[in-house]
């Protein structure tokens, strides 16, 4: 069967720490995930994948029984989980045959983001079909500098600071809003502070993996899709997935064959949040890992490239617009919604 629980795609870590180190756990509706350097947990490679299989605790009635194809979490009594390895009929499944994932993690490229970066590199993310890094063209920090990403000059000098940019970087040479300086009162700024310019690094990133660089205009008139050089066309299934998140990319496949999805429909799927319906309308995918098809992202990307950019310096209102705010999700459902008619939709299997 393809049935598979929508919490074994997506386990979370609020300090993720596969290779950073760091014990931490985050709890949520798609289960418990305890990462990091648990004495009690051995490593193995299947299918040039690495699986962390913690030792199994005593508490096996709180593992719920499937089939033995699928990864098995155990959710209560303790932090611990058991995953079963996979069964060489499910591991030998490739997810990329036809349902191609294209993994996006807006990012922030200062030394201490660094390990995660290499973290989700060296983990699920060997498993995405496309795995790319957004960033603010500022990078740095406080303590060995900041550079401007859009001169050559800056990055030679980041260079020597060790902040090489990889080719699955991505810079988004055009936003207007810096990360690392924001106001305090009307004349003061503070340093080394994260503003709230998530929603404009999400617009813009999607509008990139559509359209490329030019921002979906050329000279002020609206361009279309070149499918031959769009990232739209080299994958069927999108995900914005934060970087303390943990993914199982083959999971998602999975799940789309079950629910037997195409592509070409329009699918906003997630964990679904109803707590905005009163004062926006809008059900919501929470921000962790938000998925779109193929036919989604298309529209998302066209209404983000036409909506207003007027009042970008205040407050989201409710409507597609550009805006200064950290609630990214709130506005894509709106966007999706208004231009698209497109809606949330709760990613649950058959077992709830």
């Amino acid at each position: 069967g393809n049935r598979v629980p929508f919490h074994a795609i997506v386990m979370f870590s609020v300090a993720f720490a596969l290779l950073c180190g760091v014990t931490t756990i985050y709890m949520s509706s798609f289960g418990i995930s305890h990462l990091g350097a648990d004495p009690t947990t051995r490593r193995i490679t299947t299918e040039n994948r690495d699986v962390w299989i913690p030792q199994v605790t005593k508490k096996k009635k709180h593992v719920t029984a499937h089939r033995r194809s699928e990864m098995q979490i155990s959710t209560r009594g303790t932090a611990k989980y058991q995953i079963k390895k996979l069964s060489q009929s499910t591991a030998n499944v490739n997810p990329a045959d036809k349902n191609r994932l294209f993994c996006m993690v807006p990012f922030i490229w200062r030394p201490t983001n660094l390990p995660a970066y290499h973290a989700i590199r060296n983990t699920w993310g060997k498993r995405c079909h496309i795995l790319k890094f957004f960033i603010d063209p500022i990078i740095g920090d406080a303590e060995v500098g900041y550079y401007n990403a859009t001169k050559a000059s800056e990055i030679n000098s980041a260079r020597k600071a060790n902040l090489t940019i990889p080719n699955d970087v991505v810079i988004l040479h055009d936003m207007q809003r810096e990360w690392h300086t924001c106001n305090s009162g009307e004349n003061n700024r503070k340093s080394d502070e994260t503003c709230r310019n998530i929603w404009e690094k999400i617009w813009r990133a999607w509008v990139h993996v559509v359209y490329g660089p030019t921002g979906g205009f050329r000279r002020g008139v609206a361009i279309k899709v070149h499918e031959e050089t769009s990232f739209a066309f080299k994958a069927e299934w999108f995900v914005k997935v934060d970087a303390d998140t943990y993914l199982f990319p083959e999971n998602v496949a999975r799940y789309v064959e079950w629910k037997k999805w195409s592509h070409d429909e329009h699918h906003y799927f997630g964990h679904v949040l109803n707590h905005r319906v009163s004062d926006r309308g809008v059900s919501i995918v929470a921000g962790a890992a938000a998925f779109f098809s193929r036919a989604t992202l298309l529209a998302a990307a066209d209404a983000f490239r036409r909506m207003p950019m007027e009042n970008g310096n205040l407050e989201e209102d409710g409507t597609c617009r550009d805006a200064y705010t950290g609630t990214d999700e709130v506005v894509t459902a709106v966007c999706l919604k208004q231009y698209a008619n497109v809606t949330a939709e709760p990613a649950i299997d058959s077992q709830g």
